[in-house]
């Protein structure tokens, strides 16, 4: 007769409260996505609008506005129904390939569009990490101010950092995991273009090619179902329009180094614009230097560094080079995902570069052993054998 040992029985317990909790974070996660702001009168009041221009955008490209990146355009979307012109000035400048994705929110009701991209990201986030490492340090990460902030805001951080989750399950375990990984992350190009880099230079050109004809396939269908005026207007959106703040720069809300200085502004954009370049070279040398994992953590904290355009609700993509360099990574997850909440909602950033700075560094620096989290934290206590085994396949 079968008998079920104690720490059988345990471990099955704690799995079922984890996933349990795992579960009430999700619903609170739609809770307050369901509550992001998507009128012009609440957006302004508090000061959270990235909901209402989504949904202005999908409306737009719903009604066949040949260029959404047309801040006036979309300005007199907003006048039209609110009655009174925007306070505030958000242009869109996230890249053609994606306004497929936007326009649900003219197809559909805002909120459940956010309900849903905030619940599949969080699961996609959570299951890679899950994957990489175990269910309590996806919980953990899952669980950081960066998601309750990206909710709130209706944001789209929890798709990259569910992008650079998945390139680190690539690069580790499954690589096939590799493209759709790059793909989400290319929502915001700025995180992507160290590591397409790296991987080019580390000899892995091949999921890099199979993103550029994912990329591909996806702009030749964008140009025939919008138009070719939205990829024209995308690049004069990023750009930046003279005499205008820079739309890529909007220094409030900044948590790269910009958040270092006191009185930032839009003169800031070439230095920014120039530094961010010049990140390629660093990036580069990890690749070279260091393991693939390290030099994946090192490229995106620099990235989160570097970045003209880092919010604080994408910083979930702190989990990747947290996971390559602690043996124990609970701790300073908790700690930033800590940190993230804290400086949201005092509304200071400073702390968010300096932590991305130690990231950097931390991920540099020479280390004479890798760590062994992926099998090292599991929920129950694990005997000799079972530790010595993950020595052996530590990476």
């Amino acid at each position: 007769m079968n008998q079920t040992s104690p720490n059988n029985s345990a471990s099955k317990r704690e799995k079922l409260l984890l996933k349990l909790n795992f579960v009430v974070l999700m619903f609170g996660c739609a809770y307050i996505a369901q509550s992001s702001t998507t009128t012009s009168s609440e957006c302004e009041e508090f000061n959270n609008c990235d909901g209402m221009v989504f949904r202005g955008v999908g409306n737009l490209l719903a009604s066949g506005e040949p260029n959404v990146y047309d801040w006036n355009q979309l300005a007199a979307w907003w006048t039209g129904i609110s009655g009174a012109s925007p306070s505030i000035e958000l242009p869109f400048a996230y890249p053609p390939t994606f306004l497929p994705f936007f326009e649900l929110w003219g197809m559909l009701d805002p909120q459940t569009v956010a309900i849903g991209i905030t619940v599949l990201t969080l699961a996609i986030f959570g299951m890679a990490i899950s994957r990489l490492s175990s269910p309590l340090v996806a919980f953990v990460a899952c669980a950081g101010g960066w998601t309750f902030f990206n909710a709130f805001l209706a944001q789209t951080g929890l798709v990259v950092a569910s992008g650079g989750a998945l390139v680190a399950l690539g690069l580790k375990k499954e690589p096939r995991a590799l493209v759709p990984g790059l793909v989400l992350l290319s929502l915001k190009p700025h995180y992507a273009l160290y590591i397409l880099v790296g991987l080019v230079l580390s000899g892995r050109w091949k999921p890099v090619a199979q993103t550029a004809a994912v990329g591909g396939l996806l702009s030749v269908w964008v140009t025939l179902r919008y138009g070719a005026s939205q990829c024209l207007g995308w690049a004069e959106a990023i750009a930046g329009v003279p005499g205008r703040s820079h739309p890529s720069l909007d220094f409030g809300y900044m948590s790269g180094w910009t958040a270092l200085i006191p009185a930032g502004g839009p003169h800031l954009s070439p230095l920014a614009t120039l530094l961010f370049i010049v990140g390629i070279a660093p990036a580069a040398a990890a690749w070279h230097r260091l393991q693939p994992m390290r030099a994946l953590g090192f490229s995106i904290a620099l990235a989160c560094l570097l970045a003209p355009h880092a919010h604080p609700y994408d910083l979930g993509l702190w989990v990747v080079p947290i996971l390559a360099t602690w043996k124990d990574p609970i701790k300073p997850m908790l700690g930033l995902g800590v940190l993230v909440l804290i400086a949201c909602l005092l509304g200071i950033r400073f702390p968010l570069a300096l932590a991305s700075a130690g990231l950097t560094w931390y991920c540099w620096r020479p280390q004479s052993s890798q760590p062994n989290w992926s099998g090292q934290l599991s929920i129950t206590k694990r005997n000799p054998v079972q530790l010595a085994s993950i020595s052996r396949h530590s990476w």
